[in-house]
């Protein structure tokens, strides 16, 4: 029983880390997602919404990219999909702090790949310097 119990314990420690590290990730970046997210075609629009309500610094760039990942386990180069100007200052064009993109689903189907990661990497300012960190949500197409 005690190992039941201690195997238990982990499981849900696990789970609650995995929670814990995205919230954490979320604090500092925001959040991303993009609608449609499930079976998608080649062409078919999608709006990808970046939220920097809840980041620690708002990003001077936000950067949309794709990656996918080979049935070897190796992942794709990224694919930019587009490169933004972030201003979420009183009068900025992000004030509200959303940047919401309009765009259609790249074709990317020649890699042989369903299940695809949209990352929003962000560039922001941190003691003097630039730094980039990013964010990540899911998009699948059509097999």
């Amino acid at each position: 029983m005690r190992f039941f119990a201690s195997t238990i314990f982990t499981a849900i420690f696990a789970a609650s880390s995995a929670v814990l590290v995205s919230a954490q990730e979320a604090a500092r970046f925001g959040f991303v997602s993009v609608s449609p997210s499930t079976q998608v075609n080649v062409g078919d629009p999608i709006t990808i919404t970046y939220n920097s309500t809840s980041a620690r610094a708002q990003p001077e760039f936000v950067d949309f990219y794709l990656q996918g990942q080979f049935s070897s386990g190796r992942p794709t180069p990224y694919f930019l999909i587009q490169r933004n100007e972030y201003d979420a200052e009183e009068g900025g064009a992000n004030e509200n702090k959303l940047l919401i993109l309009d765009t259609t689903a790249p074709n990317v189907t020649q890699f042989g790949i369903q299940n695809w990661t949209l990352w929003a990497y962000v560039t922001y300012p941190q003691d003097g310097l630039l730094e980039i960190g990013g964010i990540a949500s899911g998009l699948s197409y059509n097999a």
